[in-house]
């Protein structure tokens, strides 16, 4: 088995674990040879998966985030997986929007 095939593997095994809980997918790209594609990983989520669920892909994190951010409800959980490099980005996003939101009284479902 190669790197890659090990590293694919350990998606999947994630996927298959989130899968019966999450009601939406969103698979964004990052920059880097090491990273799966978004469409790679969507393709992997319909391999594993039967049930038919909301996917989608965005090119950048920063766009799959603002969509998301201007659709969740109070109820609603946002979970972001991936690497170290994914969860910094989307900290130092997230902390932006919500102090920008705080400075300009705009309300956001957070």
């Amino acid at each position: 088995m190669s790197f890659w095939d090990d590293e694919r593997q350990k998606s999947e095994d994630v996927l298959k674990i989130l899968s019966p809980s999450v009601d939406e997918f969103v698979f964004s790209q990052i920059e880097g040879s090491r990273a799966f594609s978004a469409q790679e990983l969507e393709a992997s989520l319909k391999r594993i998966s039967s049930s038919p669920r909301d996917v989608s892909c965005d090119t950048h994190l920063s766009l799959a985030l603002e969509k998301l951010v201007k659709r969740l409800k109070a109820e609603d959980v946002l979970l972001i997986t991936g690497s170290f490099y994914i969860i910094g980005e989307a900290r130092t996003w997230l902390k932006n929007i919500i102090l920008t939101s705080f400075y300009f009284h705009v309300s956001i479902p957070l």
